[in-house]
């Protein structure tokens, strides 16, 4: 984002804020913690599918785990709706991936509360298969979250290194010899 800013100055874009310079930046964090969350939240899930093949494992064990992909779905839902207020000042990139990744935080939110239902209901029998779907489900789901704005924010990368080139190349052909 703070090749925007030399890009906006070197260019002489006149119509590009500060302001709005600093909520690209602050959404490109934003997008990357969310990119974070989804991360950990499926390696959760699939450690939790990973307990549910262990009847050994005591059932607080699964509810910790829950407890912890709840918080990194909530935190995720705090910044998507902080994303949303700023939409229309960011990057066409940034948008869409806020656009893609607001159906996917909805998927895992709820594979989450069905997997919460389900341990609720079944704390006694938390090996059988139905049980581990809900966590490959979830992790699947955070999986498409990841994925979505990870690729959004290496397309953000990309045409920032494609503008930083071709304020280069205006530079370049603004010293040739006329």
């Amino acid at each position: 984002m703070f090749t925007g800013i030399v890009m906006a100055m070197m260019m002489g874009v006149g119509d590009v804020s500060l302001l709005q310079l600093a909520q690209e930046k602050a959404a490109e964090q934003q997008l990357r913690r969310v990119h974070e969350l989804a991360l950990d939240g499926a390696k959760r899930a699939e450690t939790l599918g990973v307990m549910m093949m262990d009847t050994k494992h005591h059932p607080q064990g699964h509810r910790v785990e829950l407890q912890a992909i709840r918080e990194d779905i909530n935190e995720m839902g705090k910044l998507a709706a902080a994303l949303e207020k700023h939409r229309e000042v960011l990057p066409a990139a940034e948008r869409l991936a806020i656009e893609r990744m607001m159906p996917a935080l909805r998927d895992v939110a709820k594979s989450e509360a069905s997997a919460l239902e389900f341990f609720n209901a079944n704390q006694s029998r938390l090996w059988l298969e139905e049980d581990r779907e809900y966590a490959r489900r979830m992790a699947r789901d955070f999986d498409q979250v990841a994925a979505v704005v990870g690729n959004a924010l290496q397309l953000e990368r990309m045409i920032e290194k494609e503008n930083v080139s071709a304020v280069r190349l205006q530079e370049a052909v603004r010293k040739l010899p006329e």
